[in-house]
């Protein structure tokens, strides 16, 4: 069993702030050993919000219990509750999505019926 959707998050505004991410995130993996909830690290991400030019590097412990540290992967793009977040917080790629799910159920409707008038209303 793993642990799943799970987020955590703190505003960084310096080294300090690294190591106690990195510090919560250690709390964080040991208590879900403790609770045979483990994390797959390979499936974890980090996603720096805003304009950090520096790249976050956090590890975890692999799900094994084994003790060697992998670094999470790094994202810019992330699904949370069916909605694209991406670092820049602009939602373009959750527009593009959605427009293209439209059209394609618009596409569906024009092969469904063999004659759309203009005229005809609908009610």
């Amino acid at each position: 069993m793993f642990a799943d959707d799970t987020k955590m998050y703190k505003g960084i505004h310096d080294i300090n702030d690294h190591r106690q991410l990195q510090i919560n995130i250690n709390k964080l993996d040991s208590s879900s050993k403790n609770w045979c909830l483990m994390f797959n690290p390979t499936k974890c991400k980090v996603m720096s919000l805003g304009r950090s030019r520096i790249p976050p590097v956090y590890t975890m412990s692999l799900c094994d219990g084994s003790r060697p540290t992998v670094k999470t992967e790094c994202t810019n793009l992330e699904k949370e509750l069916g909605i694209m977040i991406d670092s820049g917080l602009t939602f373009v790629e959750h527009m593009h999505m959605v427009s293209k799910k439209a059209n394609g159920i618009m596409t569906v409707i024009r092969r469904t019926f063999t004659c759309l008038d203009s005229g005809d209303k609908v009610l």
